[in-house]
């Protein structure tokens, strides 16, 4: 499964609409369609309900719906995570120096680092 078949599978839960999907994903509706059917295949499930002129999800669809975008709201903050560590907002800086060093520059100036930083964890080792 990829995340193309997820990204699709919101677009036509959201617009109730294989052609409304496919116009706001910018693919062609048979292109959504052959996705939509892989997953399903792949799931082994309906995951809509495509009876008269309406499409409306299954029980199935339902509950997988759920799921769909808990894994892309975990992604998108998975994302932001490693945009994080990238800036320096996150991780770890280890410094080591001698004690004479610690106290004459550590103090003032490592206090004034550490409370720039929001998330931090100071360790004597």
């Amino acid at each position: 499964m990829l995340l193309r078949h997820l990204t699709c599978f919101l677009a036509v839960a959201e617009h109730r609409s294989f052609t409304r999907a496919a116009s706001a994903l910018h693919v062609s509706q048979p292109a959504l369609s052959q996705q939509i059917r892989q997953l399903e295949e792949m799931l082994g499930v309906l995951l809509f309900d495509r009876s008269g002129r309406q499409i409306r999800l299954t029980d199935s669809g339902e509950v997988w719906l759920t799921y769909a975008r808990r894994v892309l709201q975990e992604l998108e903050e998975g994302k932001r995570a490693l945009l994080e560590v990238e800036d320096l907002q996150r991780g770890t800086l280890r410094v080591a120096m001698t004690p004479t060093f610690t106290t004459y520059f550590m103090g003032p100036a490592g206090s004034g680092f550490l409370s720039a930083l929001s998330e931090h964890h100071a360790d004597d080792a």
